[in-house]
């Protein structure tokens, strides 16, 4: 488990994108579709406010798979644990993306993230090869960004 830790990045949220056949829902063929369901359904709007108002846990980090061969900062993702709460962040990044009636209250609360809304996250990154476990993974590339590369969301306890 020693490299459990290594694939640990910090990545900018305009890079992580959804999942569209998550387990939680039907599938869908557009993130808006995703987003307009977890606000209706999912109580993703709770969950934004209790981010903004407490932070993210740090011991729950988001799974990614690569959806590109990309290096670097080029390369996108989709969300393979965490879809609630990416949807949250990513609502609270851009809340021009909430459905129309939530937008408002989206950029209200954006406002009130200490120092303005953060723009990256803690993710742990997989990869396409599958390992013995079972368990998608990859080694971490080397031109990715790195976990002390920029502020991540605010985590209980005030920051890292």
């Amino acid at each position: 488990m020693a490299n459990a830790v290594a694939n640990v990045q910090t990545i900018s949220v305009d890079r992580i994108f959804l999942d569209l056949a998550n387990p939680r829902h039907k599938p869908y063929k557009t993130e808006s579709e995703v987003i307009e369901y977890l606000c209706r359904e999912e109580y993703v709007f709770a969950l934004a406010k209790d981010i903004v108002k407490i932070g993210l846990n740090p011991l729950e980090l988001f799974a990614l798979i690569p959806l590109d061969k990309e290096k670097g900062s080029r390369r996108t993702f989709m969300v393979a644990e965490g879809n609630r709460r990416m949807c949250a962040i990513k609502l609270l990044h851009d809340p021009d993306l909430a459905p129309a009636k939530l937008r408002k209250d989206y950029a209200k609360m954006a406002q009130d993230t200490t120092g303005g809304p953060a723009f990256r996250v803690l993710c742990e990154g997989w990869g396409f090869k599958a390992s013995r476990a079972g368990i998608l993974s990859d080694e971490p590339e080397a031109d990715e960004p790195q976990a002390n590369d920029s502020k991540p969301f605010p985590l209980p306890g005030g920051p890292l």
